[in-house]
């Protein structure tokens, strides 16, 4: 399980600026412990350590790592895998200070209380070279799942009928479904806002596992009637967080005002000030021109097939008439050409979309409103970052960040993806550090 740090993360000097030749104030110690072959092995030496926390892409978070193990428990855990059955891996990584500021090859770091542990189940591996009679040690990736949200997917327990329900209740029945199987495994958390109080009079839930009932709920009963996601993610070592976190989150401008506020020129986030740089910046966009259109034409469909049509603003298209023609003989075949001009116009519907409606007609004009709002109107654009070393704790997806202090402070920066990279120092040395790759949305303040 994760264990939260008993030092304060806020708790913490300055690290490693833009300046290589600064020393890194903490770093990070690893312990691998792989079960397979009825034996455990175990390794400290890691080159690479990633977890993928993607919300709009996948329903929860899974981690890679890269390391050197000894060939016959590659062997091992590649015959396990082909036979599908899952090896088990715990991974420690505990914090350490460089608190004496000694350089790279002379500075040791003292452990510290801070750090996480978590066990997994290894799902894929993949050797990074070949190897031959002499290969004693094989450089491999292992694709991870959290061991919790593994046994998620391999059970169907919450297929159900339900009955006079709201989208929220039907959700926290799943959440306590969770909590009596698995006991205190799983946190839930909800930042949501403009929640639909819509009754359902009966639902039948069916997914192809358990790890996917959250995703059928928002997609199928719409909790909010804003941009809204859930999300397992497995690596928040904060207190009042657990091992595996279900997230239900709304993306509204008014909404994320209610996040916590992180304010990166305060001292305690000086690691993400000193260390962070903007890759680039992505204007948003709408493949189907719907969203961004200013009044589409919409057409609404509820359960009982009855239809709503929201004329939208049309666009004059250019009448063709026929002006006359023209003939001559060439080689004996007549030969024709004809003249036309354009004198009149036509109003036609610009854009169209169909809409299904899970509740009432009104409710889906009301979520396409909200959401093409937000496209159009609050979020200014997509901004990707990278920090080369930070404290893992910094970047949460229920969050507003103010990245540009040196401007006004405005928290207009909120994460949808987040990858933590925790990867080597040095060739010579076993201690790690973290970095990160983040997406904000950009929001609109002013």
């Amino acid at each position: 399980m994760i264990k939260v740090a008993s030092i304060s993360v806020y708790e913490r000097t300055k690290t490693v600026s833009e300046d290589p030749s600064e020393i890194p104030r903490f770093a990070y110690e690893p312990n691998i412990k792989i079960s397979t072959n009825n034996e455990e092995y175990e390794y400290k030496d890691i080159n690479n350590f990633a977890i993928y926390r993607h919300p709009f892409i996948k329903t929860s978070s899974f981690s890679s790592l890269t390391l050197a193990i000894d060939l016959d428990v590659y062997q091992f855990l590649d015959d396990d895998i082909r036979r599908n059955k899952f090896p088990t891996l715990n991974l420690k990584m505990n914090l350490a200070a460089n608190e004496n500021n000694e350089r790279e090859n002379e500075r040791t770091f003292r452990s510290k209380a801070g750090g996480f542990n978590n066990n997994y189940k290894i799902l894929k591996i993949q050797a990074r070279e070949e190897s031959n009679v002499n290969t004693q040690m094989i450089p491999i990736t292992l694709y991870l799942a959290n061991l919790s949200l593994y046994e998620l997917t391999q059970h169907k327990s919450y297929n159900k009928l339900i009955a006079n329900n709201t989208a929220n209740k039907i959700l926290k029945d799943y959440e306590s479904h969770l909590t009596s199987t698995f006991g205190n495994t799983f946190n839930f958390k909800q930042f949501i806002s403009n929640s639909n109080d819509f009754t359902y009079k009966q639902l039948l839930i069916r997914t192809e596992n358990d790890a996917m009932v959250p995703q059928w709920i928002v997609n199928n009963t719409k909790p909010s009637h804003d941009l809204t996601y859930y999300f397992f993610d497995d690596f928040i070592p904060l207190p009042g967080y657990g091992l595996v976190n279900g997230l239900l989150i709304s993306l509204s401008k008014e909404n994320i005002k209610k996040f916590e506020l992180i304010d990166v020129s305060e001292d305690k986030y000086s690691d993400i000030k000193l260390n962070s740089q903007s890759l680039r910046q992505q204007s948003m966009t709408d493949i189907g021109g719907i969203l961004l259109a200013e009044n589409p034409t919409l057409v609404i469909t509820d359960k009982s097939n009855k239809v709503v049509c929201t004329k939208g603003s049309s666009t004059p298209v250019r009448k063709t008439a026929k002006a006359g023609s023209t003939s001559d003989t060439l080689m004996g075949r007549n030969i024709q050409n004809q003249e036309y001009g354009t004198n009149s116009t036509s109003n036609v519907n610009s854009h169209g979309l169909n809409l299904y409606a899970c509740d009432t007609t009104d409710n889906a004009k009301k979520r396409f409103d909200n959401i093409s709002n937000l496209i159009r109107n609050d979020i200014e654009y997509i901004s990707t970052y990278e920090t080369r070393e930070i404290h893992f704790d910094i970047m949460q997806f229920f969050r507003a960040y103010n990245m540009t202090p040196e401007s006004e402070i405005e928290y207009r920066y909120v994460p949808i993806s987040i990858v933590n990279i925790f990867s080597k120092y040095s060739k010579r040395e076993t201690t790690m550090r973290h970095g990160a790759k983040f997406q904000f949305l950009v929001y609109k303040m002013s």
